[in-house]
């Protein structure tokens, strides 16, 4: 699978335009998107957790919406990933988050929310996290999200 330009486009730029730790910063995230292909939630869930799904997801709160849909399937066998990376929206690179289960990546905020075929879509992940991990950053800051940039810079300071 390829990477669309549109999603280096940006990063590209901001490498240009920085130094020190912010271009080492921009340097290693360019480094870290790999594309991927997201699936429909009923290529892993029944219609009864497809349904449950559909009624947490909310418009807007993608980091919210994959953090919860993880949280809820973590206990199971299913042991459930927080992603966050980027998306094309109408040509834009866009930051968003999903949800890894095995092998399979699933965007209920795009399916659910926005409506789209994300089998359509195109998808580039920067980084996928165990949900404690996320749990910890969340107690932090006391908001969903931003969990990879500050992953990153605790990565590039050690």
């Amino acid at each position: 699978m390829i990477l669309d330009e549109a999603f280096t486009l940006e990063i590209d730029l901001m490498i240009g335009c920085t130094s020190g730790v912010q271009k080492e910063f921009f340097a290693t995230m360019k480094s870290h998107l790999k594309p991927i292909e997201v699936q429909p939630c009923s290529a892993i869930f029944d219609k009864k957790d497809c349904a449950w799904i559909k009624r947490v997801v909310q418009p807007k709160q993608c980091y919210r919406n994959a953090y919860k849909v993880g949280e809820h399937f973590e206990f199971g066998d299913l042991k459930p990933e927080y992603v966050e990376g980027k998306v094309l929206c109408c040509g834009l690179s866009i930051d968003h988050a999903w949800v890894k289960i095995g092998d399979i990546y699933i965007d209920p905020t795009f399916e659910y929310a926005l409506g789209k075929d994300v089998s359509q879509e195109k998808y580039a992940a920067l980084q996928e996290f165990p949900l404690s991990l996320v749990r910890s950053y969340q107690l932090k800051t006391q908001v969903y999200g931003d969990i990879y940039r500050q992953w990153l810079l605790e990565q590039i300071r050690k």
